[in-house]
């Protein structure tokens, strides 16, 4: 978000957040760098993409306006990121599947909500089952990523108790 939306978010004046998104900046520089490279890359194509290659046309980078051209910027970034964390998670549920946890450990894939799948499994395999699913999520994708994906995984009666 821009200094005016995060000055508003946090009770601060502009000036307050601008001084947060610059420090932020500031400590964590290849993030800028890779918003600048996504902005980069659709202004040369028109397209953002994901990891696996799903792209998003994106016509008004091209525009007159420089309103216009910094939300098409943002909705790359976005799509890029957001993107890719849906294509690990569809792959997650496609491992998950290839697994055969509902034959090995009478473990059934109930649901998905953006990046978290949830499961019906036997009290007795659940823990095994638990380790599996850890597997196909961290290793959902082709290859590994440089940074490693982690996930975090409980069991409980409902799903409010398993988290």
């Amino acid at each position: 978000m821009r200094e005016a939306r995060l000055g508003r978010n946090l009770g601060i004046s502009k000036e307050a957040a601008l001084g947060i998104i610059n420090t932020y900046y500031e400590t964590y520089p290849a993030v800028a760098e890779f918003f600048e490279t996504i902005a980069e890359d659709v202004r040369q194509c028109g397209f953002s993409y994901t990891v696996l290659g799903r792209r998003r046309s994106h016509t008004q980078i091209f525009s007159q306006n420089k309103m216009d051209r910094a939300a098409e910027e943002r909705e790359a970034t976005s799509m890029t990121i957001q993107g890719t964390a849906a294509d690990v998670v569809k792959m997650a549920m496609i491992k998950c599947d290839k697994a055969k946890l509902d034959e090995r450990f009478g473990c059934h894939m109930l649901l998905q909500i953006h990046d978290e799948l949830v499961f019906e499994c036997k009290k007795e395999t659940a823990d095994v089952a638990k380790e599996e699913i850890r597997q196909c999520m961290e290793h959902a994708l082709p290859t590994d990523l440089i940074v490693p994906l982690t996930v975090s995984l409980g069991i409980g009666d409902s799903w409010a108790t398993a988290k």
